[in-house]
């Protein structure tokens, strides 16, 4: 990392450029540290699948017209040879 970057960074971070790091207490420094680590993003959550009987199921219509209506509007996934609906969809499908 040159200079100028590290220079551009400090100031980013809301730091003086100008004051070397052998200069700042070790609060600053481990500020800076920390300002500058990547910060966590949260995991997506779990999507609940539901296989072709379970989702029939759930809602309450026969599975021809479930595999009907996977044509025309519900979204689904082949995994592992079996279609699964994510129940998110299925409850969208609900509200309509």
């Amino acid at each position: 990392m040159t200079k100028n970057e590290i220079n551009s960074l400090l100031h980013v971070s809301g730091f003086d450029p100008e004051k070397p790091l052998w200069q700042m207490s070790i609060f600053e420094f481990a500020e800076l540290i920390l300002s500058l680590q990547p910060k966590p993003t949260l995991p997506e959550p779990e999507q609940e699948y539901l296989n072709t009987n379970e989702a029939s199921e759930y809602l309450k219509v026969s599975r021809s017209t479930l595999l009907r209506w996977k044509d025309d509007y519900l979204p689904c996934i082949k995994k592992g040879g079996v279609l699964r609906f994510r129940k998110s969809d299925l409850d969208n499908a609900l509200k309509k």
